[in-house]
Parts: C-alpha cells; structure tokens; sequence
C-alpha cells in the first residue's frame, strides 16, 4: 500500500491483498452517494422521499493493469464476496483508498483511517480510509494487455461500492 494506490484485502486474511496504481486517465471515480433523497412532491404538497434498500455511501470506478497472478487474487476476492463467513456475517471486502482523501469529520473519524490521515485545528481528521464494499467486474475485465517485465499485464475494470 502506497499514497495513490488502491488495495483489495480478505477480511480473513486468506487471499493474498491487491494493491496496485489506477491509470492516472480515467482510472479513478469516486462519487458520494445520497442514502435518501427528494423526489418531488405529492398532491398535498408534502416531498416524497425515495432511499436505496442497500444503504451505501461512496461508489468507485477503477480502471488499472495488474499482472496474471494479481489478477487471479483480485477475482478469487470477487468470486468469494457472495459467501457469509462462519459467524453468518456477509463476506465484504476490505477495500482501502489512498488516491483520494475522505471528508473531514470531528474525531473520532467514523471510518479507519490509515496512514496520511491529520488532524486539522478545528478538531477535524481526514485522510485515507478503508470500507468493507462489494465489488462488479466490468466488460474488459481480464482482457490482456501485453508483456511487461514483471509479467503479463491484464486489465482490472471494476465498479466497486461501500456497504453500511
């Protein structure tokens, strides 16, 4: 893990972690998404709200390349989210950004934050955070890129989206 990269880890420990740098053009999104929110008004004159049944706060698009052999972790990761570890609970991914800071919060911050995170003079911390999240697989996941000296590369095209 580095300032600018993002990394994918097992919760249990098992799957070796994926950490690699997004393609600086178009390979990193981050949205902030509203759990609820307006949608007009009823005939009363009262608004109507609408919410996801899934809550969920960020959404990422990442595009990148990985060698094969990181490519085979990252999608055994993926393959195992749909499972429920052995207390029942579902299997999330560990998903850690250090491309982009979070929003600045009072201490404690709600999320964990890792390395970079300060402390501001109004008693606010931001930094780099990591979320438990749930991860899609886009069309040209996989496709391979070519040789390159530390392996064939292939591309990661992934939509990945915190879970509450």
């Amino acid at each position: 893990m580095a300032v600018s990269d993002v990394t994918f880890a097992d919760p249990l420990g098992i799957i070796a972690t994926v950490s690699f740098s997004p393609l600086r053009d178009g390979g990193y999104g981050r949205v902030w998404n509203q759990a609820a929110f307006v949608d007009g008004e009823n005939q009363a004159g009262k608004d109507i709200i609408r919410a996801r049944a899934i809550g969920s706060k960020y959404t990422w698009s990442i595009g990148g390349r990985v060698t094969a052999a990181r490519l085979s972790d990252l999608d055994e990761l993926i393959a195992k989210q749909d499972s429920e570890l052995s207390d029942g609970t579902p299997y999330l991914i560990r998903f850690t950004d250090e491309v982009r800071k979070v929003f600045p919060f009072p201490a404690p911050h709600p999320k964990l934050i890792v390395s970079g995170s300060v402390v501001k003079g109004s008693g606010a911390t931001e930094g780099y955070a990591r979320f438990n999240v749930k991860v899609t697989t886009g069309d040209s996941h996989g496709e391979y890129v070519g040789p390159a000296p530390e392996g064939d590369l292939h591309i990661v095209d992934l939509t990945v989206q915190e879970i509450l």
